[in-house]
């Protein structure tokens, strides 16, 4: 590829298109484009942003701004400060979500946060000064639609969507 001070190591099988800074320290890895970008597993691709990181194999991080993929088998699409860390999770987009529940689900928005096994987020949350109004499921196979502050822990719990509401 092309670009600038870009360093692959490992067993080979990877590929850098351009960019700056960028490192893949496993095999069968890609990074399209960016800046700073790091992958340190194999099978993995990074489309392009700036200090991102794909920790976990198998995974996808499409774009964005220092967003981290831990987990194995996850998608993470775009945004800022985004973090999946539970197996075979995804994230859309949005600004300072995370998914640390395996199977679990955040489509988009702020602050959210996946924690339960099987857990989803569609969207929501605001950001209110420098505080989030997340929405939270912490609850095995809970659901929150959309909306802020809203907050599920039982197992099976649901929240269509709203402000403030607790399941």
């Amino acid at each position: 590829g092309t670009g600038y001070d870009n360093v692959i190591t490992g067993n080979g099988d990877a590929f850098i298109s351009s960019g700056e800074y960028n490192t893949i320290s496993d095999d069968m890895s890609f990074i399209g484009s960016g800046y700073a970008n790091a992958v340190s597993s194999h099978m993995s691709f990074l489309g392009s942003g700036y200090g991102n990181t794909i920790s976990g194999y198998e995974s996808f991080s499409g774009a964005g701004y220092t967003n981290s993929v831990v987990s194995n088998n996850s998608f993470l699409g775009s945004g800022l400060n985004n973090t999946t860390s539970g197996d075979a999770s995804f994230l859309g987009a949005g600004t300072a979500n995370t998914v640390s529940g395996i199977y679990s689900f955040v489509g988009a928005g702020y602050g959210n946060i996946a924690q339960g096994v099987g857990s989803f987020v569609g969207a929501g949350g605001t950001l209110n000064g420098s505080a989030y109004a997340k929405n939270t499921v912490k609850g095995t196979d809970a659901f929150i639609g959309a909306g802020d502050g809203n907050s599920v822990s039982g197992k099976l719990s649901f929240v269509g969507a709203g402000s403030a509401n607790a399941a």
